[in-house]
């Protein structure tokens, strides 16, 4: 399928349109933090310039997974086209192992219970040190954190990836890498071995 032929949805459209917007906005707030000179300007600058930021990557982020979507939509019908001679038409015919036969569960049905507990145990993890850096924590940065993690969850080997890894992706995207390991417990130093007396 050629890039002529992609119907891009009016949801696609918008989202790109909010991003644009969004970053116009983001590079107009970012020149007036670099000239501000007074503490409390340069802080309030800076806290909605991040504040945008992520409105910016919010956007992305789901302009992506639309975009994902539609192709594996477009994916799906082209396998249908492929079998459509299977089933009880011509292929069915002569083979009985294609006579409607169900389609076989993706790996993604199969994994979703996986994936929805790793999700959980990730935001419980990641949430109290988001918190952490952000005090004025509300229930956007939650959906934010559940974005992040179901776009990371699209990854085969997402629920093998231990969840101390996945937090620190997550502060990563956020742009908090040191959140995650100020909160792991410090290595104990070693300790000298025992002396044994052999007199």
């Amino acid at each position: 399928m050629s890039e002529a032929d992609v119907t891009i949805s009016r949801e696609e459209q918008m989202l790109g349109e909010l991003a644009e917007l969004d970053l116009a906005l983001a590079k107009r707030v970012h020149a007036k933090a670099m000239t501000a000179e007074e503490p409390d300007q340069i802080n309030a600058f800076s806290r909605t310039y991040q504040r945008i930021a992520r409105s910016v990557r919010q956007s992305l982020i789901a302009k992506a997974k639309l975009a994902r979507e539609r192709e594996a939509a477009a994916a799906r019908r082209r396998s249908l086209d492929l079998l459509d001679g299977f089933g009880d038409g011509f292929g069915g015919r002569f083979d009985p192992r294609f006579a409607s036969r169900p389609p076989a569960p993706s790996r993604a049905s199969r994994d979703l219970a996986a994936q929805a507990v790793r999700i959980g145990e990730t935001f419980a993890a990641v949430r109290p040190l988001v918190e952490r850096e952000r005090p004025d924590y509300d229930e956007t940065d939650d959906l934010e954190i559940h974005t992040i993690l179901r776009e990371l969850a699209e990854y085969d080997d997402f629920v093998e990836v231990p969840v101390a890894v996945l937090v620190d992706r997550v502060l990563e995207i956020l742009d908090y890498p040191a959140a995650g390991a100020a909160a792991l417990p410090a290595e104990a130093e070693p300790s000298d071995p025992p002396v044994h007396d052999t007199a």
